[in-house]
């Protein structure tokens, strides 16, 4: 989590230059290049973070399929190999589905044209537990966590507070970046089609220029670091 002084220089940091900006986002996590590995599950090879963050960018840990003894052997060897930062993403994981076992079976009837069948249990598959990933986090100690499709829990938001661990929040909506706002995340990323958006998309373009200037802390879209309030100029 950024400092008090930190949160007030980002909110002021719109009249900054690109060079300015990323000047500060490396100093703020000691980083030599304002590089950062997409922490993607399942493309994340601890080899590959370790590099990004030994030539002084930051790495990245997608852990949605990982367990809680996989995120900290990950995290073991990354330290083993590298003193830099790097960021370790969890997806906020949706409500119990209801099931309808009717319009599963028409959807594995449809499936099965396509290719193999379907198996009836399919439907039966459950996430990792997200609860035990989030402590496996707390207990790795990252300098970054990151979340994607939601926001962490409160209680959750509290613990990295108080290890002044940073939360950088992929925002899908407006209303997700106004609350990240109140909980205290000080890094939005504006999400439009996973960080890429037709180049026509208004309604897309719109989406992102309103999360910037609500959230007024620091957001990135397209691989930028922005200001509070900052709009390029194709979102104009």
């Amino acid at each position: 989590m950024a400092t008090p002084a930190e949160a007030q220089s980002s909110s002021g940091s719109s009249s900054l230059g690109a060079r300015e900006r990323a000047t500060r986002f490396c100093r703020r996590f000691g980083l030599r290049v304002p590089i950062l590995q997409a922490p993607m599950a399942g493309a994340c090879p601890v080899a590959l973070a370790i590099s990004v963050a030994n030539a002084g960018g930051m790495g990245g840990f997608g852990a949605l399929t990982t367990s809680p003894d996989g995120i900290a052997d990950w995290v073991r060897e990354f330290r083993d190999q590298s003193n830099g930062g790097f960021q370790i993403n969890l997806w906020i994981p949706d409500p119990p589905p209801v099931r309808d076992p009717e319009k599963e079976r028409e959807v594995r009837e449809f499936l099965a044209k396509w290719g193999p069948p379907v198996p009836a249990q399919a439907g039966d598959a459950a996430p990792l537990d997200f609860a035990a990933q989030c402590e496996a986090l707390l207990a790795a100690a990252p300098p970054v966590v990151s979340s994607i499709m939601g926001l962490f829990p409160d209680k959750f938001i509290a613990e990295i507070k108080a290890r002044s661990t940073a939360w950088f929040a992929c925002v899908t909506t407006l209303a997700e970046g106004r609350r990240g706002r109140r909980r205290g995340c000080r890094r939005h990323r504006c999400a439009r089609f996973g960080g890429r958006r037709p180049p026509r998309c208004v309604r897309c373009r719109r989406r992102g220029a309103s999360i910037r200037r609500a959230v007024r802390s620091g957001a990135a879209a397209r691989g930028q670091i922005v200001g509070a309030d900052h709009r390029d100029r194709r979102d104009r």
